[in-house]
């Protein structure tokens, strides 16, 4: 609900529109004000006085006169057409306000008898005024014939009792004889509104409910009236300034059930049954104080208060009574609570016969969802379609999406209900089978002009398309998304004539194809969009708009990455800077069990994810289904968990990804499909930790473990096209909507493919190549080998570019696992055979999964020497509920795993909310373990690999001359331990240089005139270089200490020295060459 401060006409205390400039000015009302609804009267206070015919006082040119009544001037009856002001009753020609009736005759005996009842349609669908209390009503400012139920708003709450003023009185006695015209009225009394205080104590007790419930039913028979409308606004809310308590959400249950145990007993004396409503807010944080599950059973319906979306108190503009949504909306409110188990029948939704509104707003897209620095206004309708209604420097626009009409003069905004939205509405009513609608407030239309719209339409009007247009369009889905762009398919629309085109319309947008599909381009990184569809024929019909869709663009950018840190391979190594800067070797975990569980490691309960989610569709539907495994999932990854993953030095996560968290099992896109991933690549990224997309599981299972989500003896993606095309379209889907975003590390194809021969393998990965670079050209791909070096060709063969090989290993078989030899020989065999195809192959190497299990030995030892050979890696895994073999950092979880054939839906939730991180044990020896390899200053193992520099000024190797002590100089022939260095990749994408001579890091020392010196125990702004490839593939170096530009000076024997503001020629370049001790 809501008041209106009207700008006319009302009374001589209420000040007009017009300023003393001439230019229309609204009154403005402060947030805190507009916010103070209807308990607070008298606000619009409206005295409309009875033309009784004769024997009241003649037309007076300063009263305001609604449709139907009456007056008398010179001498003749006349009745207005609708809401008038100064006109004349006898300038009444066929388009003026008045007609006339007759001679005026005040003798009784020739008054005609009262004309018998109107006749209401019976439809099925309420229509329900709410009437607002400070109003003076009587029977001609009312029609009803047009209404099948009237709130009379408000009764307030004073000392725990429902109460009425005499005004009250009056005006109830009038409302309630509206019946002799339409006997089907209802009229109830509707208790509380914004601010209205007392139902928390009310409520509290039983003795209190039962004096309140008493109250009501004293009111309700001592005033005629049909039933009880309650208008808590809201139960455990205090934002209102009422009193608020957490045991409001029950005792809200329990003050309904004693309203409707005691109008039942007094139903049964009277011989009728006393209705009981509620008006509701249009949101989910209403239904959290409710128990709306308890609730609705002992309702008759509920008034869904869909208005007030928007208004002053937001700083930007919007829609605040649309049908469908951008943000909210009638059709949102509609849905929430359907899926909250109200029935369709028992839902009334709300119009508005007021505006909301905003100065001070930003000229641009007519002022829709455009930032304010103006106050917030409120009009009712008759002041806009008197006064600003294409008027006054006002245009009315309309919303095709939103369905819904706004004003705009370049500076002021203002949304609100006409006659055309409120029929949408009421179709809206009718198609969907709801209970009916019902507006706020009455005497805000003077005109009558709302209430007819509504009255028409539901007596009659149509919810199909007009006869020669066009279906409309039907299963409109996204298919693919990005940061900047987003593509719609539907189903075609038929026509008698043909179809000869369609309109796609977005923001005020429209795009015009000729098919059935659309990519819409331009659009603004992680935005909501929502887009209709029109049909139109060679004859130019247009059909009706297809059902709203909504979809947000992929965030181009996250805060914790930026575009200098997207990662490309470049030869062998991976570079940040889209492969031209420093090397970045990625050391991190698989987040394991999240999106796809194991029954080993993780509280699956049966023996794949497959059988799972089928079991749970089975027994408790869908929706029930995907909610236990949120409340799973929830539980299983926190951003706790990325900041423990953090804190131990590592900069990438592995996401194992079962399809059916993207599409559903037929390869249809899910409406949420990106929420998880896009809240785990932010949250990764806001921690400098880049995110591989690894494709774990999908359609058919490539291979035949529970790691795909379906155990099976034959993996049906090699045999089966369709799944093959549907696992194509999956990663054209992630690459759409991921593209640009450099907090991807890279797209991960298939997790160890299985049962599949070498060409078949290599031509479906050519296959998946493609289509992801026909979209995103950028972002590295992974193609696993994952046992076998054989399943893989040299990416030349293909023209693979910007592409990494990944291996997975793990020695498992009879004793292996117990077995330090056979770890051993992995190890061995994993290292030269990564090496060799990292050099013959021109290609980064990427462990995906390993696990040496209790040998913390070779675990140092692998470890090391993949750091050294530029080998990047994720351990399987961060997580597991088994207790053995360092498989996880955080292990044995003992809390019981839910049987998910027998246990119910709450216990199954229970037991799976019991694994998160804080209910396993910190594996902590192997966690220190693991960080010594993640850090930067990581120490070379014996048998690694170091670097060593020539200088391209002379040929001459570069060393740290005197044991380190003197500055560094490149006049060396071969390269021993002087000439050695490590170089460590730090994490603001700068190296360091680790002198094997001394162990000392190398600086740029400004106290020695910026040479360079190996003399450094730790690493700071002096010991950071930028590396810097040239075209030639040579390397030049950048101090941070100064920025100046080393140089190997043949002027000073080949002393190397940061000094130099650019790259002049040989004498600043050099190449870095590897060489195993």
């Amino acid at each position: 609900m809501a008041i209106i401060i009207p700008t006319l006409g009302l009374s001589p205390t209420v000040p007009t529109a017009h300023a003393a400039d001439g230019n229309l000015a609204l009154e403005q009302v402060e947030v805190a004000d507009s916010l103070k609804s209807e308990a607070f009267a008298p606000f619009n206070v409206m005295d409309i006085q009875d033309q009784a015919i004769c024997t009241e006082a003649e037309w007076d040119a300063s009263s305001i006169y609604v449709g139907g009544q009456h007056v008398v001037y010179n001498g003749n009856v006349y009745e207005a057409k609708w809401w008038t002001q100064g006109d004349r009753p006898d300038q009444s020609g066929p388009w003026d306000v008045w007609k006339v009736i007759g001679p005026c005759s005040t003798a009784t005996d020739n008054v005609s008898p009262e004309s018998s009842p109107l006749a209401v349609t019976a439809t099925g669908n309420k229509i329900i005024a709410y009437m607002a209390g400070w109003v003076t009503w009587n029977a001609n400012s009312v029609k009803p014939e047009q209404l099948t139920h009237i709130n009379y708003a408000f009764s307030l709450i004073r000392g725990g009792k429902a109460t009425l003023s005499a005004q009250d009185g009056n005006n109830l006695r009038t409302l309630t004889d509206l019946k002799s015209k339409n006997p089907s009225l209802k009229v109830l009394l509707s208790i509380g509104g914004w601010g209205a205080d007392g139902f928390s104590d009310a409520a509290l007790t039983d003795s209190a409910r039962t004096v309140f419930a008493d109250s009501v039913v004293s009111l309700i028979t001592a005033h005629r009236l049909d039933g009880v409308d309650l208008d808590w606004e809201y139960p455990t809310n205090s934002s209102a300034g009422i009193k608020a308590r957490p045991e409001d959400k029950q005792n809200f249950t329990l003050m309904i059930a004693k309203l409707r145990e005691k109008l039942n007993a007094q139903g049964a004396i009277d011989g009728k049954s006393y209705l009981v409503t509620i008006a509701a807010g249009a949101s989910n944080g209403y239904l959290n104080g409710i128990e709306i599950n308890k609730v609705t059973p002992l309702l008759d319906w509920i008034n869904l208060m869909t208005y007030d979306f928007h208004g002053g108190w937001d700083r930007s503009t919007g829609h605040h009574t649309n049908l469908y949504s951008r943000d909210n909306s009638v059709d949102a409110a509609v849905k929430l609570f359907k899926n909250n188990g109200v029935p369709a029948n028992k839902l009334v939704v709300g119009g508005a016969f007021y505006g909301r509104g905003w100065t001070g707003v930003t000229n641009s897209n007519n002022g829709l969802n455009q930032p304010v620095s103006g106050g917030g206004i409120e009009v009712d309708y008759t002041t806009i379609a008197n006064q600003y209604l294409n008027k006054n420097g006002y245009t009315r626009y309309w919303d095709n999406v939103a369905q819904a009409p706004y004003l705009f003069n370049g500076s002021t905004f203002i949304t609100y209900d006409d006659p055309q939205s409120l029929k949408l509405k009421t179709q809206y009513v009718k198609n969907n089978e709801l209970g009916g609608i019902m507006f706020w407030e009455y005497s805000n239309d003077r005109t009558g002009e709302l209430l007819g719209a509504i009255y028409s339409e539901m007596n009659g009007g149509g919810t199909g398309p007009v006869i020669g247009t066009p279906s409309t369009p039907s299963n409109v889905r996204a298919t693919a998304v990005s940061a900047n762009s987003i593509t719609l398919t539907w189903t075609a629309s038929t026509d008698t004539v043909g179809v000869s085109g369609y309109d796609v319309n977005y923001s005020g947008r429209v795009q015009s194809v000729t098919g059935t599909s659309a990519t819409i381009n331009g659009l603004n990184p992680n935005t909501q969009y929502v887009f209709t569809v029109t049909a139109k024929n060679t004859a130019g019909r247009v059909s009706p708009a297809s059902a709203p869709l909504t979809v947000s663009t992929s965030a181009a950018v996250t805060n914790g990455m930026k575009a200098s840190d997207f990662l490309k391979t470049n030869g062998t190594v991976i570079r940040n800077n889209s492969g031209t800067g420093s090397v970045v070797n990625l050391r991190g975990t698989n987040l394991g069990g999240w999106m796809l569980q194991e029954g080993w490691m993780s509280p699956l309960g049966v023996k794949d994810e497959w059988t799972l989610r089928e079991t749970l569709t089975n027994r408790f539907g869908a929706a029930k289904a995907e909610e236990l495994i949120k409340t799973y999932q929830n539980a299983w990854l926190t951003t706790k968990d990325l900041d423990r993953i953090k804190d131990m030095g590592m900069n990438v996560i592995r996401v194992p990804i079962l399809y059916l968290e993207l599409m559903d099992k037929y390869g249809n896109w899910r409406p949420d499909a990106w929420n998880k991933l896009d809240w785990l690549v932010k949250e990764a990224a806001d921690r400098g930790i880049y995110t591989l997309l690894d494709l774990h599981g999908t359609f058919g299972a490539q291979n035949t473990f529970d790691n795909s989500g379906e155990v099976n003896s034959d993996p049906q993606l090699w045999k089966n096209t369709t799944y093959q095309d549907r696992t194509v379209r999956l990663w054209e889907g992630i690459a759409t909507h991921f593209k640009g975003n450099p907090a991807i590390a890279g797209y991960d194809l298939l997790n160890e493919p299985d049962r599949v021969g070498k060409q078949q393998l290599n031509q479906f990965y050519d296959r998946l190549y493609k289509a992801i670079r026909a979209i995103d050209p950028d972002h590295t791909i992974y193609m696993e080998a994952a046992w076998d070096w054989n399943q893989l060709s040299a990416p030349s063969q293909y023209g693979w570019t910007n592409v990494v090989y990944e291996m997975h290993y793990y020695a498992m078989q009879g004793n292996e696992a117990s077995s330090w030899t056979a770890q051993n020989n992995l190890i061995n065999g994993a290292l030269q055979g990564m090496r060799n195809h990292q050099r013959d192959w021109n290609v980064p190497i990427f462990v995906g999964e390993f696990c040496l299990f209790d040998f913390n030995d070779l675990w140092e030892r692998f470890l090391g020497e993949m750091n050294a050979s530029n080998i990047s890696w994720t351990n399987w895994t961060y997580k597991v509920t088994a207790n053995y073999g360092n498989w996880g950092y955080y292990n044995n979880n003992t809390n019981p795993v839910p049987n998910i054939n027998t246990d119910s839906a709450d216990t199954i939730a229970s037991k799976w909310s019991k694994f998160n991180t804080e209910n396993f044990r910190a594996n902590t020896t192997f966690q220190n373990l693991v960080k010594k390899y993640t850090s930067a200053t990581t120490p070379p193992q014996s048998g690694a690999t170091y670097s060593y520099l020539v200088a391209q000024a002379n040929q001459k190797i570069v060393s740290a001359d005197n044991n380190g002590t003197s500055p560094l100089v490149a006049n060396r022939d071969a390269a021993e331990d002087w000439e050695l260095f490590e170089i460590i990749n730090n994490s603001d994408g700068t190296i360091s240089l680790k002198s094997k001579s001394n162990n000392k890091y190398v600086a740029a020392d400004l106290n020695e005139g910026a040479k360079l010196i190996a003399r450094s125990d730790t690493i700071q702004q002096w010991e950071k270089f930028r590396r810097v490839t040239l075209a030639d593939g040579n390397v030049a170096l950048q101090a941070l200490a100064n920025n100046k530009y080393v140089t190997a000076d043949m002027n000073n024997g080949g002393v190397l020295v940061a000094n130099r503001d650019a790259v002049g020629g040989a004498w600043e370049a050099f190449s870095i060459k590897t060489r195993t001790r």
